[in-house]
């Protein structure tokens, strides 16, 4: 799985977004600037029930180990279609709480 080498990537300071992601990857590397850490690509959106102070934030595990609190290498079966011995290689675990920064550039024409 490229979440695998994506994640390692990301986590030693080269920012590696998914498939062609550009803008993706610039906004990573803006806030690893910004911040001296890691960063990482995240789906979000905040309708955390009622609570506008919490995010629900999702991908398809490619996150640098320093996001989670307990981590493991293990299956993804929504990632790939040729079976399960092909995924193997996502980061599953707890993300640890704390404040959050995000950013996303994009490009209109």
């Amino acid at each position: 799985m490229p979440c695998t080498v994506m994640s390692m990537m990301s986590n030693d300071g080269l920012s590696s977004a998914c498939e062609v992601d550009i803008a993706g990857v610039v906004g990573m590397h803006a806030l690893q600037l910004a911040s001296e850490t890691p960063s990482a690509l995240l789906d979000w959106n905040n309708n955390y029930a009622d609570d506008p102070d919490k995010a629900v934030c999702f991908h398809c595990s490619n996150l640098p180990k320093h996001f989670f609190q307990s981590v493991k290498m293990d299956f993804r079966n929504y990632c790939g279609h040729g079976g399960k011995e092909n995924t193997f290689g996502t980061c599953v675990g707890r993300v640890k709480a704390g404040p959050m920064s995000f950013a996303r550039f994009r490009q209109t024409t």
